[in-house]
């Protein structure tokens, strides 16, 4: 009998050292869940400190990559083009110390989106290409498929043997969709005339709504071929209701009996 009980003992043991020396258990969720965390964030300091993984991408991450430690994200501005500059034009204006270009584009959004804050940049080069000036253009709204155009004015301390405009790619959180505001063809543009220095006419709000910010209006000076000069913008603050037609005066910074053109164009869109 006592035989009997101490090789069941003897068994007992061993099945328990067996049980003790087996596999460990599974990872709990609770484990699972601060392993990836910490894969995560170790990812994001290595793409951070590379500089490559904007911090607004952060919340567009679409995949982990666990075999080689990265992370993937995916950027709305990926697919999305930059302003189009369509056609541009400068005069050079020498001042007291200074040279300042009154330039004038036309820039086409040909995305599908609406732009907030659509932007372009100006580059003024000397005869070596070295830059002499630069300053970024920023608008407030461009429609999908809209063109506008804009005038404005940089300064360099030399005279510039060439000028440069180009779109700048949007950030993600200037691009709209679903986007109630209208476009350029909401105004329409007549009796136009050019009183000294400055280019007078009335606009129309044809669309059915309201522009409560007021519009911009641009007048550009074009030569026989159609190309651009330079040009002059006027900003009006004054609310312009639906059907409503109001006046407008853009002053130009430069005298256009000075310079060579052949027509006057304006065009206007809403907001400031």
């Amino acid at each position: 009998m006592k035989k009997k009980i101490i090789c069941l003992m003897l068994v007992s043991a061993l099945t328990i050292s067996t049980a003790a020396c087996g596999k460990p258990s599974a990872p709990t969720a609770t484990d699972q869940i601060k392993e990836t965390t910490t894969e995560k964030s170790e990812a994001f300091s290595t793409e951070n400190a590379n500089g490559t993984l904007k911090e607004s991408e952060e919340s567009n991450v679409s995949k982990a990559d666990n075999s080689n430690n990265t992370i993937k994200a995916e950027s709305k501005s990926d697919e999305i083009k930059p302003p189009t500059v369509l056609d541009y034009g400068y005069i050079v204006i020498e001042g007291h110390d200074c040279y300042y270009i009154e330039y004038a584009y036309e820039m086409k959004n040909e995305n599908t989106v609406d732009i907030e804050f659509p932007t372009v940049k100006i580059i003024a080069k000397d005869e070596t290409g070295s830059i002499l000036a630069s300053d970024e253009d920023v608008r407030g709204y461009i429609a999908a498929g809209d063109t506008i155009a804009q005038a404005s004015q940089i300064s360099c301390e030399k005279m510039p043997a060439s000028i440069e405009i180009a779109g700048v790619t949007p950030d993600d959180y200037n691009i709209i969709t679903n986007s109630a505001a209208g476009s350029s063809a909401d105004f329409e543009i007549f009796n136009i005339s050019l009183q000294g220095d400055s280019i007078t006419g009335e606009v129309t709000n044809t669309s059915a709504i309201g522009y409560d910010d007021g519009f911009v209006a641009t007048a550009i000076f074009r030569d026989a071929d159609g190309h651009i000069v330079t040009g002059a913008t006027g900003y009006f603050t004054n609310k312009i209701a639906a059907g409503e037609t109001t006046a407008f005066d853009i002053n130009c910074m430069f005298d256009p009996a000075e310079y060579a053109y052949d027509t006057i164009t304006v065009t206007a869109y809403g907001g400031i």
